[in-house]
C-alpha cells in the first residue's frame, strides 16, 4: 500500500514541473479520495522535445532524415507506455546553420522557453558559439551528426557521435601512405571545411600545393576547375571538403568538365558528403574510384540497427547516409530514455548521461557505446572506396 501511495504521490508532483519540455496547461482530471487511497483517473503530460535543425540551410537531405527518425521514435513511445501519462511533442526551431542565428534561437529556448535538454543533429558552422551558452547555463545538449573538430573545448553539458577529427585524420594517413605529395585542396569557407583543412594539414607529411575555399552559396565552379588545370603539374593528389550534397554535386560536375575526374582517377579524397545517395545517384559512373573515410555500414553493425532502417524506409527514402539516421534516432531515443528515468530537470539529466561510462555502455537502436567527456566512443573510421555503388573497404 505503501508504494502504491509513493506512486500516485510521484504522478502528482508531474504537474508541478515546468520547463520547455513540459506544458503547463497539462491536467490531472478526476482526483478522488476514499477512506484508504487516492484514485487518479488520468494523468496526462505534454512533453515537448526541442531539436535545433537547419531548415534554411541548403542541405536539405541531411535535417529531413533527421526529423523523419526523430517523429519514428516519438511515435513509437507514444503507443507505448507513455500513454498512459505523457505525450511526446517534437518542437522544431532553426538554427539556419549560421552561428548568430543558431545563438539567438539557443538563448531563446533557454532564456523564454525554459528548456531543460537541447537535440542539435546539424551544422558545425553555427556550432561552437551555440554551444558553449548550453554549457555555460548548464542545459544538456546531445548531438548525433554535428562534427565540429573543436568542441572538445566545451566540455562536459555537450555530447556527440560523429568527429571530424577522426575522419581527417585517417584520410591524411592514407594519403600518406599512398605517397601523394602534391595535393589540392577545394573546401567550403565554413568552420567545417576550416577544422578539417587544418586538422589534415598538420598530419599530412607533404605539401599543400593547391588551396581553393568557396563560399556555401556557390553553384559555378568552373574558375577551380580551370585553375587545376592550370596548376596540374604542380598537383598530384585532390581533396573535396564540400558541407553539401548540392555543393558536391556542382563540384563533380565542374571538374568532369574539365576531364579532371579522369585525369585523377585514384588520387582523389572527399569528405562523407561526397557519397550522400543523393550524389551517388547523380554521379556513380564518375566518383567509382574516390576514397573518404567511413564508419561502419550498417550491416556491420547490430540487429537493432538494421531492424530500426528496414522501419524507416517502410515510409522514408534515406536521403543523406543510414548511419546518419541511426545516429538522429538514437539520440532521440537516449534523451526520452533519460526523461523516463528521471524526468525533465537538466541537472538530473546531466547526472544521468554521466552514468553512461565504460563500465555502464549503452546498447539501444545503436551499438554499444558510452561517452567520454563530450565524445561517444564507439567506432573507428576506416578507409573506403565506392566501388560498384558501395563504398567498399580498403585493405
Amino acid at each position: 500500500m505503501k508504494n502504491y501511495i509513493k506512486s500516485v504521490i510521484f504522478f502528482l508532483l508531474i504537474i508541478l514541473l515546468t520547463g520547455c519540455s513540459t506544458d503547463s496547461t497539462s491536467q490531472v482530471t478526476n482526483v478522488t479520495k476514499t477512506e484508504n487511497k487516492v484514485e487518479v483517473s488520468k494523468v496526462k503530460e505534454k512533453v515537448k522535445i526541442w531539436v535545433l535543425v537547419p531548415i534554411s540551410w541548403a542541405a536539405a537531405v541531411y535535417w529531413e532524415d533527421a526529423l523523419n527518425a526523430y517523429r519514428l521514435v516519438i511515435d513509437k513511445v507514444n503507443k507505448a507506455w507513455w500513454i498512459n501519462w505523457a505525450e511526446i511533442e517534437l518542437v522544431i526551431e532553426d538554427s539556419k546553420c549560421n552561428w548568430k542565428d543558431a545563438v539567438w534561437a539557443v538563448q531563446k529556448l533557454i532564456n523564454l522557453d525554459n528548456v531543460q535538454v537541447i537535440i542539435w543533429p546539424l551544422c558545425s558552422v553555427a556550432t561552437v558559439p551555440a554551444w558553449k551558452i548550453a554549457q555555460t547555463k548548464k542545459i544538456p545538449l546531445i548531438s548525433p551528426t554535428a562534427s565540429a573538430s573543436n568542441v572538445w573545448e566545451i566540455w562536459d553539458y555537450i555530447r556527440r557521435y560523429w568527429n571530424d577529427d577522426n575522419a581527417t585524420r585517417v584520410v591524411a594517413e592514407f594519403a600518406n601512405k599512398k605517397g601523394f605529395k602534391k595535393l589540392a585542396i577545394i573546401a567550403e569557407n565554413t568552420d567545417y571545411g576550416v577544422w578539417y583543412t587544418e586538422w589534415f594539414e598538420k598530419i599530412f607529411e607533404w605539401d599543400v600545393t593547391f588551396m581553393e575555399k568557396y563560399n556555401p552559396e556557390e553553384k559555378d565552379f568552373s574558375i577551380i576547375a580551370k585553375k587545376i588545370i592550370e596548376n596540374k603539374n604542380n598537383i598530384d593528389s585532390i581533396l573535396l571538403i564540400p558541407n553539401s550534397d548540392s555543393n558536391a554535386v556542382w563540384i563533380l560536375k565542374s571538374l568532369d568538365s574539365e576531364w579532371i575526374l579522369d585525369e585523377y582517377k585514384w588520387k582523389m579524397f572527399g569528405s562523407e558528403v561526397v557519397f550522400t545517395d543523393w550524389v551517388k545517384k547523380v554521379m556513380s559512373d564518375k566518383i567509382e574510384w574516390l576514397y573518404t573515410a567511413s564508419l561502419s555500414q550498417i550491416d556491420e553493425l547490430d540487429d537493432k540497427s538494421v531492424q530500426f532502417l528496414e522501419k524507416y524506409k517502410l515510409n522514408h527514402e534515406v536521403k543523406s547516409d543510414p548511419l546518419f539516421v541511426i545516429l538522429e534516432a538514437e539520440s532521440m531515443e537516449l534523451i526520452l530514455d533519460a526523461i523516463a528515468e528521471v524526468w525533465i530537470d537538466s541537472q538530473r539529466l546531466q547526472d544521468y548521461l554521466l552514468t553512461l561510462d565504460s563500465s555502464n555502455k549503452r546498447n539501444w537502436i545503436f551499438w554499444k557505446y558510452y561517452f567520454e567527456w563530450s565524445e561517444a566512443v564507439w567506432l573507428k573510421f576506416l578507409v573506403k572506396q565506392f566501388k560498384n555503388w558501395e563504398l567498399e573497404l580498403v585493405k
